[in-house]
């Protein structure tokens, strides 16, 4: 899974580079004026629908990012892959003491409860951290919400 989950962000980012965007324009009525308002001057790269939710692959600055939001165009998160070295380094210290030799690809997740952390150490394993870097569970990836890992892998 973390192979895949590696594969997929390098063809959101290539296909990014190659200026492959959809417009904001082409989201759904009811996703439209949030994901505008929200992620201000984000350039859209695709733009899909899971179960009835509608997820936003986008490039913002220099982060491609994955939103989602409800039947109703509410914001539920933003998914962001984040490159080596560029998580809190509590996050990547904690991973290198107690997983050593792990992959420890990591994710920010924002949404209306705040920002964490979930970091893959394995093909089944997941760490959780808080927004201040600080570890609250370790977890299988069978657990994480489907929707959600759908968009990062």
């Amino acid at each position: 899974m973390l192979k895949f989950i590696s594969s997929l962000s390098f063809v959101f980012i290539f296909l990014g580079s190659l200026n492959a965007f959809a417009v904001a324009q082409d989201l759904p009525s009811s996703v439209q004026p949030t994901f505008e308002q929200k992620f201000t001057g984000a350039k859209v790269i695709s733009y899909h629908e899971i179960n009835g939710e509608h997820n936003v692959i986008f490039q913002q600055e220099n982060e491609v990012k994955s939103a989602r939001f409800d039947a109703s165009g509410k914001w539920i998160d933003t998914i962001i892959s984040l490159n080596p070295g560029t998580a809190p380094s509590k996050i990547e210290e904690y991973i290198a003491s107690n997983h050593a030799g792990k992959n420890g690809h990591i994710r920010r997740i924002e949404n209306a409860q705040g920002t964490t952390f979930l970091a893959f150490i394995s093909e089944t394993k997941a760490i959780r951290f808080d927004k201040d870097g600080n570890m609250t569970k370790e977890e299988d990836v069978s657990s994480i919400d489907e929707a959600a890992l759908s968009t990062i892998k």
